[in-house]
């Protein structure tokens, strides 16, 4: 069984073993091979593959794979999210119901750098919906981290269904064109490219928050391509954050 990532080779599955293909660029050598064990529950195939797992499932009638970092101590820790190509052979997964809700994500008008969402927080806000059933998830004014109590919704990540928006002081809204950061172009253009999820070491994160995160973190880079996390307005430059300050070290 072959699975394909914008019609490249990503996975496939022997009898004896996986291979693992790179999806950044084209070619017929994998770069990983390993013995791995599998198991199905409904529409989800999940792998365990030398002790990394990731899943596969399906949503909106679209495939979608999942991979976790190998950290005990964050067990739902996401590595990677990716919208697959359609696989006929999966033929044993059923017609789920489509549910095409959006998350929306609201930032302060002039800002250009990395903005982060903290999820699964018990300190975090509660994100209201709009009359269409949208998440809506609005960055408070002077912070680019915004720490919520839900929790991630991977195929909105994973198929980029979402919008971005920048408000004014006086309320009104502009749409800002959403990147996918895995298959961006050279974008010329102030955008939101979506990094994807646990782009830097949790520990980083702790210290700048003030309290140990446990959930997942989502990256966005807000200005023009090409993007770096290192770039002077982003989120960290020479150890130090761009919106908020550090907390005192005892």
């Amino acid at each position: 069984m072959k699975f394909f990532f914008e019609e490249k080779l990503f996975i496939e599955l022997k009898e004896d073993s996986i291979y693992l293909f790179s999806i950044q660029k084209k070619s017929s050598i994998p770069f990983y091979k390993s013995k791995y064990k599998y198991s199905i529950n409904g529409d989800t195939i999940t792998f365990n593959v030398s002790g990394l797992f990731f899943k596969i499932f399906k949503e909106n009638n679209s495939l979608i794979f999942v991979s976790y970092k190998a950290l005990k101590q964050l067990p739902k820790h996401i590595d990677e999210v990716l919208k697959l190509d359609d696989n006929q052979i999966l033929t044993n997964f059923s017609n789920s119901p489509i549910n095409i809700n959006k998350d929306i994500f609201i930032i302060p008008y002039n800002f250009r750098g990395v903005c982060v969402v903290i999820y699964r927080q018990n300190d975090g806000v509660q994100c209201e919906k709009d009359k269409d059933g949208n998440r809506v998830f609005e960055f408070p004014p002077g912070s680019m981290v915004l720490k919520v109590k839900e929790r991630e919704n991977v195929y909105n990540i994973a198929t980029n269904n979402i919008e971005f928006f920048k408000k004014d002081s006086l309320g009104n809204l502009d749409e800002i064109k959403v990147i996918s950061g895995i298959t961006q172009n050279q974008a010329n253009e102030y955008c939101a490219i979506n990094l994807g999820f646990n782009q830097i070491e949790r520990e980083n994160i702790n210290e700048i928050v003030g309290d140990p995160i446990s959930g997942n973190i989502l990256f966005f880079f807000i200005g023009k391509s090409p993007h770096s996390i290192t770039h002077f307005d982003s989120l960290f430059y020479k150890d130090k954050y761009y919106a908020l300050e550090r907390p005192n070290r005892k």
